[in-house]
Parts: C-alpha cells; sequence; structure tokens
C-alpha cells in the first residue's frame, strides 16, 4: 500500500477588507497569519508522523521516500508498505483513520 501525505490548500485565512489603523496594526496581523501558518504546518507533520507509526505497526515492512529536492511542493509523506493479507482490512481502517486526523491537521492523503 501507498501513502502520500501532501499540505492541503491554506485554511488560515485573513480578515480581508479590514483596513489597518496603522502600520503597527498592519504588522501584527502579518505575524498572526505567519505564526497561524507555521502552526498549522506543525500540526501537519505531527499528524503524518503519527500516521506512519500507527500503519508501521501493521505492516511488516516500511519504505520511506524521501523528498525531491526540485518539486514544488514536496509530501510531507510519500511510503509504502507491505501489509500481510490478514491486515488488510485492519489497515485499510487505519488509513481511514489518519486521512482523517490528516484531514483535519490541513494535509491531503
Amino acid at each position: 500500500w501507498g501513502v502520500r501525505i501532501a499540505r492541503g490548500a491554506h485554511t488560515i485565512t485573513t480578515a480581508k477588507g479590514k483596513a489597518s489603523t496603522s502600520g503597527l496594526a498592519f504588522l501584527a496581523e502579518k505575524k498572526r497569519a505567519r505564526d497561524a501558518v507555521r502552526e498549522q504546518s506543525q500540526q501537519i507533520v505531527r499528524a503524518a508522523d503519527d500516521a506512519l507509526r500507527a500503519l508501521g505497526k501493521l505492516a511488516r515492512e516500511i519504505r520511506r521516500r524521501e523528498p525531491l529536492e526540485a518539486a514544488a511542493t514536496p509530501p510531507v509523506l510519500d511510503a509504502a508498505f507491505l501489509v500481510p493479507v490478514l491486515r488488510r482490512t485492519t489497515f485499510k481502517s487505519a488509513a481511514a483513520k489518519a486521512a482523517t486526523t490528516c484531514g483535519a491537521a490541513g494535509a491531503a492523503v
């Protein structure tokens, strides 16, 4: 089974149409937006690591591909799992749960 987790479209939004009253307010809003994107990115990485651990427990072997340097948006996780036939249903269930968790963090599986 192959699993690829990528960053989804940015779900962090800023209040558009609301003009900053001062340069300080503008800079504070930019910092808030930057921090929100950074936090979302960290949540995606944590969700991908949790998915790798959970799915890895059910697999006989794991092959994790490193992201390509030339990729515009490399995946957070790109891995292949060798899953025994008797664990296939459990693996699919765990993968669906991981997809839900990663989706909540802002990633696409």
